[in-house]
């Protein structure tokens, strides 16, 4: 089932791996519909269109459902989606979700008691606004009748391991193989975390940006940022300056308001309370910063974002700003400045 904004590659990973399997035993193990929530054309986030067969309401029984989505999803609100999804469930189908598209499934009220996988960028604003929900970053997740990936190529490895609790290992690795995967990732796997996302080599550095992420909402001093990962604040001072081209207190802000912005486009959280999430001293403080940053106010961008929720999607605006980062090895200086984000 595809929602406007659907992730192309998650969807062509889990519908070629169906394929495969059929093809490479031989029968039909497995039929498929393309739904939609919407009539008519759907497009996916890459502006891909797809003509969907039918209206998810037409979609009739099945043994699994598997919902695709991308942006937008955390603003979607169907009550008529909701209930053919929890009528679903009843009924013993298997229900999965690729992208975002566990922000569906919460609303649906078929997270309660159960654990799911949500893309990275999006975890800490799913907590937010689910605080009674499990949410965790690995590849995927299976909590009893309910599947949920992170994204991306994540769809990949849960079908192949769908295909797996159907049909034996041995076909699973099979398909694997055909489409050239060579390493299928475990539910267990998690993604990649900041260090490995910009491609550092310090572990010094690693440690301080792993403590800068989990003390958002209360940010620690630069004393203490140094202390707790047994750096001098000089030290400190010159990893940022020549692995990052940033201070620390800029990466730190600049990580901070990285999670504002989800958040504002995510949720309905009150730029105040956002502000305070996100360890500012006040809104007005906040939103000086913010629109120093992005050149937008947080309200702006909140009306933005729900204007590309209602269907119109600007990549370009959902991206964020270019900022010259400098990624150099471990045992160099830099070597100049390549755009990063």
């Amino acid at each position: 089932m595809l929602t406007p904004g659907f992730s192309f590659i998650s969807f062509a990973c889990a519908i070629d791996v169906l394929r495969v399997a059929n093809m490479l035993s031989g029968q039909t193990l497995y039929s498929y519909r393309v739904l939609s929530t919407v009539e008519g054309q759907v497009h996916a986030s890459n502006g891909t269109p797809a003509v969907p067969e039918a209206h998810f309401e037409k979609g009739g029984d099945c043994q699994l459902i598997v919902v695709f989505a991308s942006y937008g999803a955390e603003q979607t609100e169907d009550e008529a989606l909701f209930a053919w999804l929890r009528r679903a469930s009843r009924r013993g189908t298997c229900i999965a979700a690729a992208g975002t598209a566990p922000y569906i499934l919460a609303r649906a009220g078929l997270l309660e008691g159960r654990l799911a996988a949500l893309h990275w960028e999006s975890i800490n604003s799913f907590m937010e606004e689910f605080p009674g929900l499990g949410v965790c970053d690995r590849v995927f997740v299976e909590d009893k009748n309910v599947w949920t990936c992170c994204g991306g190529t994540s769809a990949f490895d849960m079908m192949v391991a769908l295909v797996a609790r159907d049909h034996g290992a041995e076909l699973s690795r099979a398909v694997a193989d055909q489409l050239v995967y060579p390493s299928v990732r475990k539910s267990g796997d998690t993604q990649q975390r900041s260090a490995e996302r910009l491609r550092l080599v310090d572990p010094e550095l690693a440690a301080l940006i792993k403590l800068m992420e989990g003390t958002l909402e209360d940010p620690l001093t630069l004393e203490q940022l140094a202390r707790r990962a047994h750096l001098s604040p000089r030290k400190m001072q010159r990893l940022f300056a020549t692995r990052i081209g940033r201070t620390p207190k800029q990466f730190y802000v600049e990580l901070r308001l990285a999670r504002a912005r989800s958040l504002l486009s995510q949720t309905r959280m009150p730029v105040a309370e956002i502000a305070v999430s996100c360890g500012f001293s006040s809104a007005s403080h906040f939103s000086n910063l913010y629109k120093r940053v992005y050149q937008i106010s947080p309200l702006a961008e909140r009306a933005r974002a729900q204007a590309s929720a209602g269907g119109s999607y600007n990549l370009a605006s959902s991206m964020p700003p270019k900022q010259a980062y400098r990624f150099t090895p471990a045992a160099d200086g830099p070597t100049g400045d390549h755009a990063g984000s």
